[in-house]
């Protein structure tokens, strides 16, 4: 960094010294000229030529011309990627859209699958309840038994306080 800036002084130092700034130049001496400039000192500038005049509007109505039609052809280009970008985003939502149709009908489907077999557990679940029910009622009837002939004497009923019951198990 530093380096750059002391090329960038001695550049502009020697400017300085060239354009005629140095205060040390003799005051009546030439002043410097680029050396591959045609341009002699005192003499009128081109400007005051009619020919070179004619030459220069036209060529600047020229350039005025291509600079117009370079800017048409830059917002033509402009309007076409913004255009290209467009199509590309409404396609790229088609897509999308095709997508999440496809998937929801997909998740449809497997939600109505899933109700069915939902279902048909939760009636297969009530049939093997009922069943385990009738099993088990079918069980305990048959685990029963009516009191015994021993009480069927009142004093006996009363102390052993008989009455009908299960066997263990």
């Amino acid at each position: 960094m530093a380096r750059c800036l002391c090329v960038a002084f001695v550049i502009v130092s020697a400017a300085g010294v060239l354009s005629g700034c140095d205060k040390s130049q003799p005051k009546g001496s030439v002043p410097l000229v680029a050396l591959n400039s045609s341009w002699v000192p005192g003499e009128g500038s081109l400007l005051d030529l009619p020919a070179f005049r004619a030459i220069e509007q036209r060529a600047e109505v020229l350039a005025a011309d291509r600079l117009h039609a370079r800017q048409i052809l830059l917002d033509q280009i402009l309007a076409a990627k913004q255009a290209a970008k467009k199509r590309e985003l409404e396609r790229a939502l088609q897509r999308f859209l095709a997508a999440r149709r496809r998937a929801l009908a997909l998740y449809r489907a497997a939600l109505r699958r899933n109700a069915i077999a939902t279902l048909e557990a939760k009636a297969k679940q009530k049939a093997a309840q009922e069943e385990y029910a009738r099993a088990k009622a079918e069980y305990e009837r048959l685990l029963r038994v009516a009191p015994g002939t021993e009480c069927s004497l009142p004093e006996v009923r009363r102390y052993f306080q008989c009455h009908g019951g299960r066997l263990p198990g």
